[in-house]
């Protein structure tokens, strides 16, 4: 057995009583017998009904404590299972919504935007013996470009590089020099993730400039 306050199922067309009620006791007949306190619930002085649909009927009060007995009738006539108005009680419960409604403005940090990967960093290997040199120094031979270490860059995203070839060390000259070049990046074997034929290669770029 269930008890239920609401026994019907609303529907898309409207709402649908249940079909084996054993007994049915409404609010209006629970008003009348004493059963259920005297609501605060009451028409406007203003109330015209000639203003409001046929099936809704707005009920406002800001009254507090005994409901005078037109206003308690006026309640059991609606809630006649033969009237089809709807009740829609609003205004009271919005003003006593607002008595505890408050709105804080949390303050505003600015965004820190941070890049998708950091820039990584070299590993290098010199001999103890050997110095560090200038980008632009000429080193002779050649061939021993690959085992030396170079700084002195102004525009470079790292202090210490070093180069496969002379033509490389050439080309940094190149990009230290030309005023349309505000940085430039020689990257680390693992900065990018870049592959090609069908992914079963990875291209590492040698140099990335802005």
């Amino acid at each position: 057995m269930e008890l239920t306050a609401t026994p019907k199922v609303e529907r898309t067309g409207g709402a649908i009583k249940f079909k084996n009620v054993v007994y049915e006791y409404s609010l209006a007949k629970a008003i009348q017998d004493g059963f259920m306190k005297e609501p605060a619930v009451a028409t406007r002085k203003d109330f015209d009904p000639s203003q409001y649909s046929d099936k809704v009927m707005e009920i406002h009060s800001s009254q507090t404590g005994t409901e005078k007995e037109e206003n308690i009738a006026q309640l059991v006539l609606l809630e006649n299972p033969e009237n089809k108005i709807e009740i829609v009680i609003h205004g009271y419960i919005y003003s006593q919504m607002m008595q505890h409604f408050y709105c804080e403005a949390p303050g505003y940090e600015k965004p820190i935007v941070k890049p998708f990967t950091r820039i990584e960093e070299h590993n290098f290997l010199k001999y103890t013996e050997d110095s560090i040199h200038y980008f632009t120094e000429t080193i002779t031979p050649t061939s021993a470009i690959p085992n030396k270490v170079f700084s002195g860059f102004r525009k470079a995203y790292h202090n210490l590089y070093k180069f496969d070839s002379k033509t490389e060390k050439d080309f940094v000259v190149i990009l230290e020099q030309d005023k349309a070049v505000l940085k430039w990046l020689r990257p680390a074997l693992n900065q990018f993730h870049i592959y090609w034929k069908h992914n079963s290669r990875q291209y590492h770029p040698d140099f990335v400039a802005e």
